[in-house]
């Protein structure tokens, strides 16, 4: 078992030996400890704990599978034994697995049993808003994290909790300036909180700052393909700019901003490769659709057409912003047959951006 010794398990219970795995041993190895406790709750020999003591180690063979990360094994474990009589420490560990998978079913039993538990208690409020949030249910979601977020008596880190996801709720709405203000909220409170830097980060990026918030974004707290991501996401926005560059600047330097904003394009795409990696693909196409706005507002109507019959061959949803390039390209090369089509079916997507 991992860095713990095998024979912990073949001991018979104890209430010393189980205090020990728990406060010590967990803290390096959670799933080991949880293994080990799991081990006494099925043994039918004089290994087993008595009956009294068998919820205590329930309680802590979930709450420690849910610490390392085994969501699912956590919430198969707290099914099968019934989550009502497990102790507020243990059901929110089970929370937070239940919305690392997206279990909203498994959300709203615990968040049940937690208000029956504490209803009052600032965590429980919070639990309540975060399933209301994932329940679809914005508004509800928005009021009670506010009120928890207003709470001076309530613990720093579950303020912080509320005040993101505040942000979430309004980033959800389109509201980004008040999503931004509520993650630096989160941040006043909990400088060191990860979810919510993460937030303000992507937050920063989806505002038109996505140069900004790859100068913030680092390992390990950002995946390297989510630091790529960004990259696309800031050369995107700069060929945005390189456009509208092209529209001001007049004489033989107008395309200067555009064509390194393209050169950093084909930089990345040479990084990413061909690498069959889901996520990566999708960088890899989101900066091929950048790529083929930057070809058509430079020119290279035949280069922008050759991209999108590329993506298009490959089964790629360009979107709206990337037709209508595309479409232009093909209109210069006097092929309306194709123009026309693209035209259309980029105002439909566009809907009311346009």
């Amino acid at each position: 078992m991992g860095g713990v010794a095998p024979t912990a398990a073949q001991q018979p219970y104890s209430p010393a030996l189980h205090d020990f795995l728990v406060r010590q041993t967990a803290v390096d190895h959670p799933e080991d400890v949880a293994r080990i406790l799991q081990a006494w709750l099925t043994g039918n020999d004089g290994t087993a704990p008595p009956a009294d003591a068998r919820s205590r180690v329930l309680a802590d063979a979930v709450a420690l599978l849910a610490r390392a990360g085994q969501d699912r094994q956590a919430l198969a474990l707290a099914q099968a034994q019934g989550v009502d009589g497990l102790p507020a420490y243990t059901l929110d560990a089970l929370f937070v697995s239940a919305r690392h998978l997206g279990a909203v079913e498994d959300e709203r039993r615990v968040v049940r049993a937690l208000v029956r538990r504490a209803p009052d208690e600032a965590l429980t409020r919070l639990r309540k808003a975060q399933y209301a949030f994932d329940d679809n249910a914005p508004a509800v979601a928005r009021a009670v994290a506010a009120s928890v977020w207003a709470d001076e008596t309530a613990p720093r880190e579950v303020r912080s909790a509320a005040a993101e996801l505040m942000g979430a709720v309004q980033e959800q709405e389109g509201n980004f300036r008040d999503a931004s203000q509520a993650y630096g909220h989160a941040l006043e409170l909990m400088p060191q909180s990860r979810s919510a830097k993460r937030a303000d980060v992507f937050m920063m990026a989806r505002q038109g700052a996505a140069r900004a918030a790859l100068d913030e974004a680092r390992p390990p707290l950002f995946s390297d393909v989510e630091i790529l991501s960004l990259r696309q996401q800031a050369i995107g926005q700069d060929i945005a700019w390189g456009i509208k560059q092209r529209d001001i600047v007049g004489g033989a330097r107008r395309y200067d901003a555009l064509d390194q904003a393209l050169a950093a394009s084909n930089t990345l795409l040479a990084e990413l490769g061909k690498s069959t990696d889901a996520a990566t693909r999708a960088v890899r196409d989101r900066a091929r659709i950048d790529r083929l706005v930057a070809l058509n507002a430079r020119g290279e109507v035949q280069a922008c057409v050759d991209e999108y019959e590329s993506l298009a061959g490959q089964g790629v949803n360009v979107p709206y912003y990337g037709l209508s390039p595309a479409a232009d390209a093909y209109a210069r090369l006097r092929r309306s047959d194709r123009a026309v089509p693209l035209y259309e079916r980029a105002i439909e997507l566009a809907g009311e951006r346009l």
